[in-house]
């Protein structure tokens, strides 16, 4: 008796073990697709967020000087746009309105930029230039995308300098100086050279206290001037309308005034003639 019952509890413990590995077993088949589908960067290690802040920082604080210079910018240079993998994606975005962002490739719709970067990752991949094999974020150290990022840049301005991270940023960011405007290639280069590295070198020093970019925004200089003349000219025309308006006003009461003093008079005439 006890013989039978000791053999089937083992036949209970072996069942029960076997169910448990057909389980592991069944669990891991459905997860590696999904870990392969979903999950996956299909080899992109690069951020794709800092990549944009890195070319918006390009494109609005270097590209606006070295147009207004005529220059043409290699593209051995690491910010010349077509080194960025992901420039041509990110043209394939369309914010229909604030937290409603479209994917041009398959339309559709999604609520943030963070999840069309994940759409973007998973789905559409293969519309990367893999060929550049140029990740722009590489370069955020030297052209300063944390205080592009920082929401309170008074603050980041006054934070504790790291003297190892600084010397490394700015040996970087000279390098970048020295690749994109060498300054023995023409005198326009050296001006660009000299340029880049007031604009975003000096910036990386522990010594003393830096402005970053402090020749300003190439793209909203002209913007901020236009914005200027435009408050300008409104003023002025308010300033216009209230004079004709006053003059017109006084032009008014002089005539009501007028009116009033010759209708006293001929009722003083007509009072005087019945008399």
């Amino acid at each position: 008796m006890a013989t039978t019952v000791i053999k089937c509890s083992c036949g209970r413990i072996q069942d029960t073990i076997m169910l448990f590995t057909f389980f592991l077993i069944f669990s891991s088949m459905l997860a590696i697709p999904m870990s392969q589908s979903e999950g996956r960067d299909h080899g992109v290690h690069c951020s794709r967020s800092r990549s944009r802040t890195a070319w918006k920082i390009v494109d609005e604080y270097l590209l606006p000087f070295v147009e207004e210079e005529n220059f043409n910018l290699s593209t051995t240079c690491r910010l010349h746009p077509e080194n960025d993998m992901f420039r041509e994606q990110e043209k394939e975005k369309d914010e229909l309105r604030p937290h409603h962002w479209q994917c041009r490739y398959c339309r559709k719709v999604f609520r943030s930029e963070e999840y069309l970067d994940k759409h973007f990752n998973n789905r559409h991949s293969a519309m990367l230039n893999m060929s550049r094999q140029n990740c722009l974020a590489d370069v955020c150290g030297a052209i300063h995308c944390d205080y592009m990022d920082s929401k309170h840049k008074k603050q980041y301005a006054h934070r504790k300098c790291n003297p190892s991270v600084s010397r490394r940023n700015q040996h970087l960011c000279e390098n970048l100086a020295n690749s994109c405007f060498p300054p023995k290639e023409s005198a326009v280069s050296s001006r660009l050279h000299d340029f880049f590295l007031r604009q975003f070198c000096d910036a990386h020093s522990c010594k003393q206290a830096q402005k970053i970019f402090p020749r300003g925004n190439g793209r909203t200089g002209g913007k901020a001037l236009y914005y200027v003349l435009t408050t300008l000219t409104f003023c002025l025309l308010i300033m216009f309308y209230g004079a004709v308006y006053a003059y017109r006003r006084d032009t008014n009461l002089t005539t009501r005034t007028l009116k009033r003093l010759s209708q006293h008079d001929i009722y003083k005439s007509q009072r005087s003639k019945q008399h």
